[in-house]
């Protein structure tokens, strides 16, 4: 019994490894800096620890952290642009997500804790629903709902 706890306690280590380092390595090819991709491992890791596991595809979680990093950090990026990123990670050999917007399809930013405490002591991370607002397209491109799957590997 005590064997199965641990066992299944090592899987789940090694997957938030694998999904931090998702994390990273998607980060870095939408050239983030440090700080926002350190703010994007702490989003997940909050996230997955108040929810029960399995409850979330976890490769979904990391999207939707790095886009509320790069809001929190102010490092703002496309919602289209990290999907097509962190889809092109999980799937290379398909082609890229033809999306026109694609902060609909990220899980609700109620659901994360945003607020950081950095060195100085200073917290940040006062997101309100505007900022989500199709990033500056207007409502008439954001039509269509996408649906897309992330495997849990």
């Amino acid at each position: 019994m005590m064997e199965e706890e641990e066992e299944e306690e090592s899987r789940r280590e090694r997957l938030h490894f694998r999904v931090c380092r998702f994390i990273l390595e998607s980060g870095v090819k939408l050239g983030l800096g440090s700080l926002p991709l350190a703010s994007a491992c702490t989003i997940y890791h909050r996230f997955v620890a108040r929810t029960a596991p399995g409850a979330y595809d976890p490769y979904l979680v990391a999207t939707a952290a790095i886009f509320l990093a790069g809001k929190v950090e102010e490092q703002h990026l496309r919602a289209r642009d990290i999907l097509n990123v962190c889809h092109r990670y999980l799937y290379p050999r398909l082609p890229p997500l033809q999306i026109q917007c694609g902060a609909e399809l990220l899980p609700q930013p109620h659901l994360f804790n945003t607020e950081l405490q950095h060195e100085l002591g200073i917290p940040e991370g006062n997101i309100t629903e505007r900022s989500f607002k199709s990033e500056g397209h207007k409502s008439s491109h954001c039509t269509g709902r996408q649906q897309i799957i992330m495997p849990t590997i």
